[in-house]
């Protein structure tokens, strides 16, 4: 597999480190009642990367399942469980094409991760996917970016920020040199890692393409997957924050319900 910009799991981890995971576990699972979902007893994490959700909804009781194409992550999620188990559940695989043993109440994709479905047919098979995995009644709550960033009407979100941890320095340049193709809404750039510590300096890069989705196309999308309904959208990591085009909505996260 080709070198992506998570092909390297613990820089990755300690680049979004910024992230409140905990935090998160309490909006995702607020909004899902709010939907409808009142209990939380299973749910999958798609593209979860180091699985940092999936293994937090694992400490709070559920059955917590992450699933991701990259095979560095899925390793590298294992190795957290070596080191402090959860009982999360790591599985290599294409989101737009799996299948659990049991389906779930509540499937979250975050971090702007479903950019990575470059085309229509890709979302909309995700969405079946998706679907098929969640049992009736469920919710699929999605963290995207924000409208405003794909019509070039202002910048909702940082592309570049330096974190530091494990006695390491990571200056991260997210889809930096990129281009733009209106037509596709695909972005094609590089992401660069900048790794110094001690008796260490080292510049990882790796091409990739991203997607931009507005709310219409959104829209659209559900209703050519069939079988869910938009039940409300956030703006940000927080219930109390609607999904506008004001300062402090700086994502697009969509709620999801299973018909």
């Amino acid at each position: 597999m080709a070198q992506t910009p998570y092909s390297y799991p613990f820089i990755y981890d300690i680049a979004f480190r910024w992230r409140d995971y905990e935090n998160a576990c309490d909006f995702l699972t607020q909004a899902a009642a709010e939907a409808g979902l009142s209990k939380i007893d299973s749910m999958i994490e798609l593209g979860c990367g180091p699985g940092q959700y999936c293994r937090e909804f694992s400490r709070r009781g559920a059955v917590g399942v992450g699933l991701d194409l990259q095979p560095e992550m899925i390793t590298y999620g294992n190795q957290l469980e070596t080191q402090s188990p959860t009982g999360c559940v790591f599985l290599e695989r294409d989101m737009r094409m799996f299948e659990l043993e049991e389906p779930v109440d509540l499937a979250v994709c975050m971090m702007a991760t479903i950019c990575l479905m470059l085309t229509n047919e890709d979302m909309i098979q995700h969405l079946r996917e998706v679907h098929r995995a969640v049992k009736p009644g469920g919710v699929y709550i999605l963290e995207m970016g924000h409208p405003r960033d794909v019509f070039n009407a202002g910048e909702s979100q940082q592309t570049e920020w330096e974190m530091e941890a494990e006695g390491l320095s990571v200056k991260v340049q997210w889809n930096t040199d990129s281009s733009f193709d209106p037509l596709t809404q695909i972005t094609t750039g590089v992401t660069r890692y900048t790794v110094t510590g001690p008796n260490l300096s080292e510049i990882l890069e790796s091409p990739v393409q991203e997607r931009a989705i507005g709310w219409g196309l959104f829209q659209a999308l559900v209703a050519a997957a069939g079988g869910w309904e938009i039940a409300g959208a956030y703006g940000t990591i927080s219930t109390s924050q609607p999904f506008d085009n004001s300062k402090d909505s700086w994502r697009m996260i969509p709620v999801l319900r299973r018909l």
